[in-house]
């Protein structure tokens, strides 16, 4: 699991699992049987392994982190995440692959060590002198893959090869994704939905911005912009596809605008606008609908470079 520290004016994730935003939805799973298997006895059962990490076994390897977890980061879009260690000389070089922030702040290398368990010890320290460790245990493995856990208990898989974990990585945030939108699912809820555009307003100071969207199981009230835009409320519908259909009036015009349900999970789900009179009619819009405004402030944020420690 992440920890937080501050190194000067930089933020530095401390652990050894990663974070992602992947737009990878590749549905042709490279993940055999076998590691699926392992996968599932490993966390379900907590297996035993015989296989125990050395020196000699992770220098020159680059291993690559697929867990599920945000490492202390607001707004990221996905629930399972990735990075990669290389190992060399008691040093690992860690590296947040699919973290959408700073080169510099997502490379960086920590010491560690092999404890008598076979334990990876990773050890930081942070500005002030103080120290702090994180530790690494295999609990299954096979010739491509390891799983593991951390001294928090959370399950950590280490894959060989970076596609097979982007695979894995892809497949398990698949998993969560609905179908389609329903009545149901948005009747009562307030979403914050973050876009690039301006929603119509001139001489705004960022191109990502945020609207909020109340539903009833009928109404959609949308506010276009969290920070003072305007409030409407207009009709909406849900058509066969699980589309959300919105329906719009003014005294001289009256049309539809709408939302395409791509993929979902706990903490966003991502849409893309269309044409609700021509289904087939999509453009490049796309953005993220999120369940607190927090992470959609965050990803916002994010997007248009502005620095947590700017808010």
């Amino acid at each position: 699991m992440f920890k937080k520290i501050i190194f000067s004016s930089s933020v530095v994730l401390l652990a050894l699992g990663f974070v992602g935003c992947g737009d990878d939805n590749n549905s042709d799973s490279n993940i055999s049987s076998t590691i699926e298997s392992n996968i599932t006895t490993a966390v379900e059962d907590n297996a035993s392994t015989t296989f125990r990490f050395t020196t000699d076994y992770l220098n020159g390897k680059t291993l690559y982190l697929v867990q599920d977890d945000d490492f202390g980061y607001d707004g990221l879009t996905t629930e399972w995440n990735m990075g990669s260690m290389t190992f060399s000389d008691n040093q690992i070089i860690l590296n947040e692959i699919d973290l959408p922030t700073n080169p510099e702040d997502i490379n960086f290398t920590v010491a560690y060590s092999i404890d008598t368990n076979g334990s990876i010890v990773a050890t930081f320290e942070d500005e002030d002198g103080t120290t702090d460790e994180w530790i690494l245990t295999a609990i299954d493995s096979n010739d491509t893959t390891i799983i593991a856990k951390d001294d928090e208990g959370t399950s950590c898989y280490l894959f060989l090869s970076q596609e097979e974990a982007k695979t894995f990585r892809d497949t398990k945030n698949a998993e969560s994704t609905m179908s389609g939108f329903t009545t149901e699912f948005l009747n009562g809820k307030t979403l914050y939905y973050v876009t690039k555009g301006d929603f119509g307003y001139d001489n705004l100071p960022y191109e990502w911005n945020m609207a909020i969207a109340s539903f009833t199981d009928t109404e959609i009230t949308w506010q276009e912009l969290v920070d003072g835009g305007d409030s409407k409320t207009f009709p909406y519908a849900i058509d066969e596809n699980g589309s959300i259909i919105i329906t719009w009036t003014n005294e001289e015009e009256s049309g539809t605008f709408g939302f395409k349900l791509i993929s979902s999970n706990n903490r966003a789900i991502h849409v893309l606008d269309i044409d609700a009179v021509e289904e087939d009619n999509e453009n490049d819009d796309n953005g993220y609908f999120f369940f607190t405004e927090e992470y959609a402030r965050a990803y916002m944020n994010r997007q248009n470079g502005i620095e947590e420690d700017d808010n």
